[in-house]
């Protein structure tokens, strides 16, 4: 993994980690502002409860009041419309109450009495049927119903005597004090709670610091009629709001900050240096490096190891230089020398390995043939003539001397001429004329070698009476064969081997052949040569014939 990868990583996990942490704290902040909000949402339910109770305790201690009451009991026989002018309607008016209602025993209504804004018409329907069952009881009743004007609070009560020792007894009527909760009524409650207080909903607020809690209202018969919602701004949870966003801001901002500056501080000590020392690296050029050779740190040190590397390095490439210049003269030099000697082994002494032999024949035959033994003689003269022009040209120039160029037929006329006066034997030569011509000069003067070898040791080793020379296709590729009928011998016996079978094989393969040796204990051998056809010199076609 690159470093650049690696300190990507290490960023991002970084990141990571600072993410995580801003989401932790988030959502404490989140955690701690749902629990403030709760407790505040909690404390205005108490508080809108409590004034929900104490709107109807002051109904409740009207209907104690002139529930409990010789005088009520009396009018309630005497059904005196000057007393309830006196004692009711002024006191509904006095207690801000909005209609009065007084049943007598026989659960007739004696009395109603409702104050504006209320109308005859608007509490016709109050107490309704199934109300007005409930209510000839003993229970005292607390409960809210709705009208054209809006939502009226209902108190009833039992009408006793002021004994209260008498409760007991049955009740002398009943009697119900409503009031209208009105504009006004919702505006005191807000003042109090210091909040929005509504029977309708109200409209959706985005505020985070909006609170919003409810009571429900219940009708006579204990069931939800509507509810009561409070909706309140809380300073408290605003101000925590707005501190937790400025904490979250901050940190924030830390944090990018943070990030930032190790950026830039890993690209300016880290990551620059290193692009410069791998560019130096890789181009091998020092100077790319150079600049951080100022810097007290470890990368001026690795920049003043590349510089002396640099330099170590460019002395070892000239020292291996000259080596590599000195080992290709050396491996030149014994080239040449394993060149000069096959020379000289396969031309000299060859040339002296048949002289030697024609001497021996020519002394056999001074007695009995002096002619024969004179020509062979004068043949030794001119082999040996030829023999030390060679050798004053090896020593002259200390490789082979150049030969004149000579067709492969002629090459192997003259070869053979020389051979026979060394021993006479039978030779029949095969050359294809037109494969001879598209041979290149250098092919036939390792043929010729290559010839000179095979039959020097057929003559010296094999005793053989016939060697056949040749040029053909016959096998479908070019070939040159050297082939005796002489005693053979074991190609695998490496303690018979010298160096005229290697010099043959180095020859073929320097001009693209490949030599094969066939040899059988008793049945001759015979030197195969297949040449390449991208060797010759000629791309017509080429036909097999013989010359004898």
């Amino acid at each position: 993994m690159k470093l650049a990868t690696r300190l990507a990583l290490l960023f991002g996990v970084l990141a990571s980690i600072f993410l995580g942490a801003l989401t932790f704290l988030h959502a404490a902040q989140q955690r701690s502002a749902a629990k403030l909000r709760t407790e505040i949402a909690n404390d205005k339910a108490r508080q809108l409860a409590r004034l929900v109770a104490l709107s109807g305790n002051t109904l409740e201690r009207f209907a104690a009041d002139y529930t409990q009451w010789d005088e009520m009991c009396a009018f309630v026989l005497s059904h005196d419309p000057a007393w309830a002018t006196i004692n009711l309607e002024q006191s509904v008016a006095s207690w801000g109450f909005h209609g009065v209602w007084v049943f007598d025993a026989a659960r007739r209504e004696i009395y109603r009495h409702q104050r504006a804004p209320f109308t005859a018409a608007d509490l016709a329907a109050i107490p309704s049927a199934p109300l007005f069952a409930r209510l000839c009881g003993t229970d005292r009743l607390h409960f809210f119903a709705n009208s054209p004007r809006g939502l009226v609070e209902v108190r009833t009560a039992p009408i006793h005597p002021s004994d209260e020792n008498r409760n007991g007894e049955p009740p002398r009527g009943w009697f119900m004090v409503a009031r209208l909760w009105d504009e006004a009524q919702f505006a005191q409650l807000g003042t109090l709670t210091d909040s929005q207080v509504s029977l309708a909903p109200l409209p959706g607020a985005s505020d985070p610091a909006m609170v919003e809690t409810s009571q429900t209202l219940h009708d006579w018969s204990g069931q939800p009629l509507l509810r009561l919602t409070l909706r309140h701004t809380s300073p408290l949870l605003a101000n925590m709001i707005a501190y937790d966003a400025t904490e979250v801001a901050l940190f924030l901002a830390f944090g990018l900050a943070f990030l930032g500056v190790a950026t830039w501080f890993v690209h300016r000590w880290v990551h620059h240096p290193l692009r410069r020392i791998e560019a130096s690296l890789q181009t091998g050029d020092p100077a790319l490096a150079a600049p951080l050779q100022a810097n007290r740190d470890e990368f001026g040190r690795i920049a003043t190891l590349i510089r002396t590397a640099a330099a170590q390095r460019e002395t070892l490439r000239r020292e291996i230089a000259d080596r590599t210049a000195a080992e290709q003269e050396l491996r030149r030099t014994f080239a040449a020398r394993a060149a000069l000697g096959r020379d000289l082994h396969d031309g000299v002494i060859q040339s002296i390995y048949a002289t030697g032999m024609t001497l021996q024949g020519a002394g056999q035959l001074i007695y009995d043939e002096p002619r024969e033994a004179q020509r062979r003689l004068s043949t030794c003269v001119e082999t040996l003539n030829r023999t030390i022009t060679q050798l004053r040209s090896y020593i002259a120039g200390l490789e082979a001397p150049a030969t004149p160029p000579v067709a492969l037929a002629d090459g192997l006329q003259r070869l053979l001429h020389e051979m026979h006066a060394a021993r006479p034997v039978e030779y029949d030569v095969q050359v294809d004329p037109l494969l001879a011509a598209a041979l290149p000069q250098d092919t036939i003067v390792q043929l010729l070698f290559i010839a000179r070898e095979a039959v020097s040791n057929a003559l010296r080793h094999s005793q053989a009476t016939h060697i056949a020379l040749g040029l053909d296709t016959a096998a479908g590729e070019p070939a040159f064969t050297v082939e005796d009928d002489g005693c053979g011998f074991d190609p695998g016996d490496a303690a018979g081997r010298g160096h005229g079978l290697d010099n043959m094989t180095r020859r073929a393969e320097e001009i693209g052949a490949s030599l094969t040796l066939e040899s059988v204990a008793g049945r001759g051998t015979r030197v195969r040569v297949e040449l390449p056809w991208s060797g010759l010199e000629s791309d017509r076609s080429v036909s097999t014939t013989s010359t004898p």
